[in-house]
């Protein structure tokens, strides 16, 4: 599949990284910070100098075809009661395009097992809105993004809002919470 796409640097693989993220009110402001710990699969430089953060998925596809995982309908359907919509492979490497500090970032998605049957396979996100188009530069959606995620982590930091079960138990299959949840 690589080859493909040209010559590229390959800059590291397993990278993990603890970073303090600026959690920003909705009004802009400074919320607080939180320590995330993200774990890089691979990360390239292309030859036009877009850096790709590649995101191994070795499983077997649970919901739908891999293809299917790499289309983004909007941003706002990745976080709360659309999220269904989106697939959590996609949040993930777009929450890596968000914590990677440089410009023109391209969140990729290896489905391995699939490759074998097709090596053309698309690896990169695609947006819906803008036709499908390959999520080639992750600066376009970053701040929406941004303010989607920084929502997200200032709700469960909420401690007027009660904590309650998820919707759909689909979600709760690969919980590390299911035990505490008692389902």
């Amino acid at each position: 599949h690589d080859k493909r796409l040209g010559k590229f640097h390959y800059i590291e693989a397993e990278k993990r990284e603890t970073i303090i993220y600026p959690v920003n009110n909705t009004d802009g402001s400074h919320a607080f910070n939180v320590r995330i710990v993200s774990v890089y699969d691979r990360i390239d430089r292309l030859e036009n100098g877009t850096l790709r953060i590649v995101d191994y998925k070795t499983g077997r596809s649970t919901q739908g075809s891999s293809q299917s995982k790499l289309v983004v309908p909007e941003i706002s359907m990745i976080f709360g009661e659309n999220s269904s919509k989106c697939s959590d492979e996609a949040f993930q490497v777009m929450l890596y395009a968000l914590l990677y500090h440089e410009p023109r970032v391209s969140p990729n998605l290896y489905f391995v097992r699939d490759f074998h049957k097709n090596p053309d396979l698309e690896t990169e996100l695609r947006y819906e809105p803008d036709g499908k188009a390959p999520i080639l530069n992750f600066d376009i959606y970053k701040k929406e993004f941004k303010q989607a995620f920084d929502k997200l982590i200032l709700d469960i930091f909420d401690e007027s809002k009660p904590f309650t079960q998820c919707d759909d138990d689909k979600h709760c299959r690969y919980c590390l919470f299911k035990e505490i949840c008692k389902r």
